[in-house]
């Protein structure tokens, strides 16, 4: 049985398909739907991109499990892993990973830490001057 505390957490957390989008260069956007990243669902992230991998790599792991159709079919597979290093401009990459990451249009509460991609698992633990 799950505690009253869990189960009102829960209630209050909205886990439904949400649709996001990002600006592209030279105009245009991109939509997409996605639920809510877990803990859990990021840790696999984490494990797919392998022990030696950069804040990158998980990024573009939890961009393949986690970006959807409006249907919530998956847009993307592992298969598209090279192709999505390769083929497209790092920044829009960069707004698609922070924004699942960080949730709501990868807007974040003042006072919380942005998760960016882009720093290393190194850099992120140090304090930024």
């Amino acid at each position: 049985m799950q505690s009253q505390g869990l189960e009102r957490l829960k209630a209050a957390c909205d886990m439904s398909l949400q649709k996001r989008s990002v600006s592209i260069p030279h105009g245009g956007e991109f939509v997409y739907w996605l639920t809510p990243l877990t803990i859990t669902e990021r840790r696999k992230a984490e494990k797919a991109a392998g022990p030696k991998s950069s804040d990158q790599d998980t990024g573009l792991h939890i961009l393949i499990a986690k970006a959807m159709n409006e249907d919530g079919r998956p847009l993307f597979s592992v298969a598209d892993l090279a192709d999505l290093k390769t083929a497209l401009p790092a920044s829009v990459l960069t707004d698609l990973m922070v924004q699942i990451i960080n949730g709501e249009g990868g807007e974040v509460e003042e006072g919380e830490p942005v998760i960016d991609p882009k720093d290393s698992k190194e850099s992120s633990s140090k304090t930024k001057s």
